[in-house]
C-alpha cells in the first residue's frame, strides 16, 4: 500500500513536470482568478471604504510629520505612528463631540430666535415698505408668478427655516442613533492609519508591483495624490481655520447670536473657492442693516472681505506655490460635485478625484499619443 502511494505521487509529479510552462488559456484563467479574488476582497472592504480612504488621506498628510518626529526623537516607527494617532484623536474626535453638542444647542436657539424675531409686523415693515429690498422681491415674485403677500412670504420663510432646522435635528438624531457605528468607523480609520504609517513602504511596493503601469507613472500619481492631500488638509485647512475664525470674531463683535454655529459653518465654507465665508456674513450684514445697525453691517462686510483678501492673495500664494496648479473653477466644481456625491466627505474626495483624472489624462497624452 505504501509503495503504491509513493508510485502514485511520483506519477503526479511527472505529469506536472511535463505540463507546459504557460499558455494563453492558463494566463487568462489565472487573470480571472486574480480578478475574482480582488473583487471578493473589495466586497469585504466596501463597508469600510470611507474610513480606509480617509486613513490614506491622513497618512499622506501625516507621513512627513511622523518622519520628522522619528528623526528628532530617535523613536522607532510604531511608536512615532502611535503618537500621531493619539494627536489626531485629541484634535479631531474630542472637539467633534464638543461641537456636535454645542451645534445642537445653537440650532434650537436659532429656531426660537426666528420665531420670535420674524413677526408679522416686522416682515410687513421690511418686506412691504418703501425700500430697495421690497422692490427687488416684488420683481422676483412677479417673475415666478407667485403672489407677493405677507401670508405667502411667511409660508416660504418658515417653511425654509423648518426644513433647515428639521434637517439639522434629523442629522443630530441620526448621529446619536448611529454613534456606535461612528465609533467603529473612526476606530477602523485610526487602525488603518496606524497600519499605513507603520507599513506604508511595504504596501507601496506591493501595490506598485500589482498595478500594471510603469513605475515612473505610478510615482507621478502618488506624488500628485500626496500634494493634493497636503494642500487640502494642511494649507487649505489652516487657511479656512484662519478665515472662518476671524470672520466669526467679526460676528461676535457685531453681536450676532449663535456665533459658534456660524463660525463652524464659515470654516467649512472657506474651503470652497470664490464663495467662501460670504455665504454666511453677507446675509448676517443684511440682517443687521435692516435691524437698524447699518454701521455694524458695513464693519462686518469690510472686516470679512479684508480677511478673505489677505488669506486668498497672501497666505495661499505664499504657502501653496510649490503645490498643484489647478484652475480655481475646476476645484470649485469638484468640491461641489464631491459634496453632492459623498456629503461632507466630498470636500476632500472631490479634489482628489479631480487630481487623479488630470494626472491620468496627462500620462495618457505623454505615453499613448503622438504629436
Amino acid at each position: 500500500m505504501k509503495n503504491r502511494k509513493i508510485q502514485k505521487n511520483i506519477k503526479v509529479e511527472q505529469e506536472l513536470a511535463d505540463k507546459p510552462e504557460s499558455n494563453l488559456v492558463e494566463r487568462w484563467s489565472f487573470f480571472f482568478i486574480l480578478a475574482g479574488s480582488g473583487i471578493l476582497f473589495s466586497y469585504l472592504l466596501w463597508p469600510l471604504l470611507f474610513p480606509i480612504l480617509f486613513a490614506c488621506i491622513f497618512a499622506s498628510a501625516c507621513y512627513p510629520l511622523m518622519i520628522s518626529l522619528q528623526s528628532r526623537t530617535g523613536w522607532n516607527r510604531p511608536v512615532s505612528a502611535f503618537i500621531i494617532i493619539c494627536f489626531l484623536f485629541l484634535i479631531i474626535f474630542l472637539p467633534s463631540i464638543y461641537l456636535v453638542v454645542r451645534l445642537s444647542q445653537e440650532v434650537v436657539k436659532i429656531y426660537l430666535f426666528a420665531n420670535e424675531f420674524f413677526t408679522a409686523q416686522y416682515l410687513n415693515e421690511v418686506l412691504f415698505g418703501e425700500n430697495i429690498l421690497s422692490n427687488i422681491l416684488h420683481i422676483i415674485f412677479d417673475f415666478f408668478n407667485i403672489p407677493y403677500t405677507i401670508e405667502k412670504f411667511n409660508e416660504i420663510l418658515f417653511g425654509f427655516i423648518s426644513k433647515i432646522t428639521g434637517s439639522s435635528f434629523a442629522f443630530l438624531n441620526s448621529f446619536l442613533n448611529n454613534s456606535f457605528e461612528f465609533l467603529i468607523q473612526f476606530a477602523v480609520m485610526l487602525a488603518a492609519l496606524f497600519g499605513i504609517l507603520w507599513e506604508g513602504e511595504k504596501l507601496k511596493v506591493f501595490l506598485f508591483k500589482l498595478i500594471p503601469m510603469k513605475l515612473a507613472d505610478e510615482e507621478d500619481i502618488l506624488q500628485q495624490f500626496n500634494k493634493m492631500n497636503y494642500l487640502t488638509l494642511v494649507h487649505n485647512g489652516i487657511a479656512a481655520l484662519i478665515q472662518g475664525s476671524l470672520a466669526g470674531l467679526g460676528l461676535l463683535v457685531c453681536g450676532i447670536e449663535s456665533v459658534i454655529l456660524w463660525t463652524v459653518l464659515m470654516i467649512l465654507f472657506a474651503l470652497l473657492p470664490y464663495v467662501g465665508t460670504g455665504i454666511v456674513f453677507i446675509p448676517a450684514a443684511g440682517y443687521m442693516y435692516y435691524s437698524g445697525r447699518p454701521l455694524m453691517a458695513i464693519f462686518l462686510i469690510v472686516w470679512c472681505v479684508s480677511v478673505s483678501l489677505i488669506v486668498e492673495n497672501f497666505y495661499k500664494p505664499l504657502f501653496m506655490a510649490r503645490g498643484i496648479s489647478i484652475d480655481g473653477f475646476l476645484v470649485f466644481f469638484s468640491v461641489i460635485g464631491g459634496i453632492a456625491s459623498f456629503g461632507v466627505s466630498g470636500l476632500f474626495l472631490g479634489p482628489l478625484v479631480l487630481v487623479f483624472f488630470l494626472t491620468i489624462s496627462k500620462l495618457y497624452f505623454k505615453n499613448y499619443t503622438t504629436e
